[in-house]
């Protein structure tokens, strides 16, 4: 699972005054949000050409988000380099670096600084440094920064959504147990109901409850995690989970029912029906073994 940490994350209140540029500030926003980059280009510019260091950081970091998203990297550097607030521009230049998927030169930067930067901004750039560690095969480090980044975050779902990302690199890493549990019972505890992060951080608890022995406390969580299935994905994966559970402790005629079932759900998902298919013949050979 991937999450995309832009700049965006940031889309926090310009430092303005109420009035006319409060209404240009809006303005520039809808024009963004709804993928007029160049109209709302023109007006992130316009309100940058501030002497307040603050309300210009701000309107250029969008400035350059803008022209970033219109494909033109060079422009978005440019405006990045005229911010004098340096946090704000060196949080434009690794935006604009993972827009580029330029992994190892974001990799590269020194996570150390981004600690002294305004609040804000601390989170995403910690996610995005995740992010590049995990695209240049360092799990490890992916998961020191998307720790850092849930640790800092004040928003409940930002931090499931870093949290579940630590948890899928620190397993990735070879970490797991106890600690790993952990982390994804704090994203049940977050995360929003119903929601795909919850569900990963369920079906996360259940695998490694399984492992661990503890046989109960995994069948509650699958109990949850059915109850919060809707469609046939989290259907189909719920059905795996729980055949997973009767198959490690010795059940294998109703772990071939849930594997059985996801086979029999309308529009199951390519690769949950080719994981049951897989999971029906290995736990088949297995009783097969076990009762010549």
């Amino acid at each position: 699972m991937s999450f995309r940490f832009v700049c965006t994350i940031v889309l926090f209140a310009l430092a303005c005054p109420a009035g006319a540029n409060l209404v240009q500030r809006e303005r520039a926003m809808e024009l963004f949000n709804k993928g007029k980059s160049g109209e709302a280009l023109a007006l992130f510019l316009e309100m940058g050409n501030t002497r307040k260091d603050l309300p210009q950081a701000e309107a250029l970091l969008m400035a350059a988000r803008c022209a970033q998203q219109m494909g033109d990297s060079a422009r978005a550097l440019e405006i990045a380099g005229t911010i004098r607030l340096k946090p704000y521009a060196e949080f434009a230049r690794l935006s604009i670096l993972q827009g580029q998927k330029a992994w190892k030169e974001l990799a590269a930067f020194p996570s150390g600084d981004i600690d002294r930067w305004p609040e804000k901004l601390i989170a995403p750039a910690h996610a995005m440094l995740g992010a590049a560690h995990s695209a240049e095969g360092n799990p490890a480090a992916a998961a020191e920064e998307y720790g850092a980044a849930a640790r800092i975050t004040l928003s409940e779902p930002d931090k499931a959504r870093f949290l579940l990302l630590q948890a899928q690199a620190a397993e990735k890493a070879g970490q797991g147990g106890e600690e790993v549990l952990a982390l994804y019972g704090q994203i049940v505890n977050l995360a929003p109901k119903g929601g795909g992060i919850l569900q990963r951080a369920r079906i996360g608890r259940v695998s490694w409850l399984v492992r661990l022995g503890r046989e109960k406390a995994a069948l509650e969580e699958v109990r949850e995690l059915e109850a919060g299935s809707k469609d046939a994905y989290w259907i189909a994966a719920a059905q795996i989970a729980h055949g997973d559970i009767d198959a490690a402790f010795g059940r294998a005629d109703q772990a071939r029912a849930h594997y059985q079932a996801v086979c029999e759900i309308p529009s199951a998902p390519p690769e949950l029906l080719s994981q049951a298919k897989a999971k029906l013949v290995d736990v088949t050979s297995a009783s097969s073994r076990s009762n010549p």
